[in-house]
């Protein structure tokens, strides 16, 4: 009762907000931003995280869904994707139910990325979903390491996942090198993850079209950790060059794959202009990606890596349905802004449909 009840109230308030927002932009005669609604509804639920109770958003992990990846315990096997930069936030959603979280992907130093507004909620065969060209904005490498370590909001035992991305394979390098350094010895299960097939910056499917650049960098990582890697692909990615890159990689020690990334998206095709959305196109997340995804795992399945299905999961029955086809994690992205109480309603149904 309590969580159908706070789910509708979430979605309810979101929905308000937006509305809102979008009548005060047309007022003031300027562009709706999503990003600007999207950083003041963190705020406000920021207040609750100082209440002396755990009413809102704490939820119990069912027993007998604890999941091993590369020999990392994760109490449930859904984790947050890679592409909240609010720290809070995730924690917040780690009481909510999630095995994981993985950061936003890092850069070497701070970047602004594309001109705003570059998010926008589209409807997409008749699906609520997003489109972004953020373009990796960012605090740098050095600025999120000492945050981290000042805040100190994570448990120290929960899987946390590092995405790291470069606009060249010492860049790459680089990032990985000092964030190990300073938090391999704190918290005792990291990962990296590796960002090759970020859809709306120059460089950033650098890597995926260089097979032998991602070999070097996962080559000068493994000369200084043997914490999990896991390379994110795109579902725009050619199936023959996806086929090519495992082949080259694949006599790594503990390597994953994640199989989502944004899809890209013209800006016209997704029903927008120049006034509500500044890039050209961008990158497509939500329901859409869901018979992607599991393509997919299909293709990667006879690698035998281990799998983290990312792409449109937003219910029990398409988490079970991607562990079924061969996947081991579930990264969740849009469901997790459009409510977030999906968590503790999909580890339900796992605990249920074992």
């Amino acid at each position: 009762m309590r969580l159908t009840l706070f789910s509708f109230l979430y979605k309810i308030i979101r929905k308000i907000s937006i509305m809102l927002y979008s009548f005060w932009s047309m007022l003031m005669g300027k562009p709706f931003d999503l990003e600007t609604i999207s950083d003041f509804g963190n705020r406000q639920l920021s207040h609750l995280d100082s209440m002396p109770f755990d009413l809102f958003y704490s939820f119990s992990i069912p027993n007998g869904i604890i999941t091993s990846f590369l020999n990392y315990e994760f109490k449930s096997p859904l984790i947050a994707a890679s592409f909240q930069p609010d720290k809070k936030a995730l924690s917040r959603w780690l009481r909510f139910g999630l095995g994981g979280v993985t950061f936003k992907t890092m850069m070497l130093d701070p970047q602004t990325g594309n001109e705003r507004p570059r998010l926008s909620e589209i409807m997409v065969n008749g699906k609520k979903s997003f489109i972004n060209a953020m373009g990796l904005p960012g605090e740098g490498v050095q600025s999120f390491v000492n945050t981290i370590l000042d805040e100190n909001i994570f448990p120290r035992e929960i899987p946390l996942g590092l995405s790291i991305g470069g606009d060249n394979k010492e860049e790459y390098v680089q990032v990985f090198h000092d964030i190990n350094r300073k938090m391999s010895s704190i918290y005792s299960q990291l990962f990296y993850e590796l960002n090759i097939s970020c859809p709306n910056t120059n460089d950033g499917k650098m890597l995926s079209e260089h097979p032998d650049d991602l070999l070097y960098v996962l080559s000068k990582i493994r000369e200084e950790s043997q914490c999990p890697i896991i390379i994110k692909l795109s579902p725009d990615q050619d199936e023959i060059e996806i086929l090519r890159m495992i082949e080259t990689i694949k006599s790594v020690s503990d390597i994953g794959i994640n199989t989502g990334n944004t899809s890209y998206m013209s800006r016209e095709k997704a029903g927008l202009n120049e006034y509500n959305f500044k890039p050209v196109g961008g990158g497509v997340s939500g329901p859409s990606l869901f018979l992607k995804v599991l393509n997919m795992i299909k293709l990667l399945k006879p690698f035998k890596l281990p799998i983290i299905a990312t792409g449109g999961i937003d219910s029990g029955e398409k988490a079970k349905a991607a562990i079924h086809e061969g996947a081991t994690l579930i990264g969740m992205a849009s469901a997790l802004v459009i409510d977030p109480y999906c968590i503790p309603r999909i580890n339900q149904y796992l605990g249920i449909h074992k």
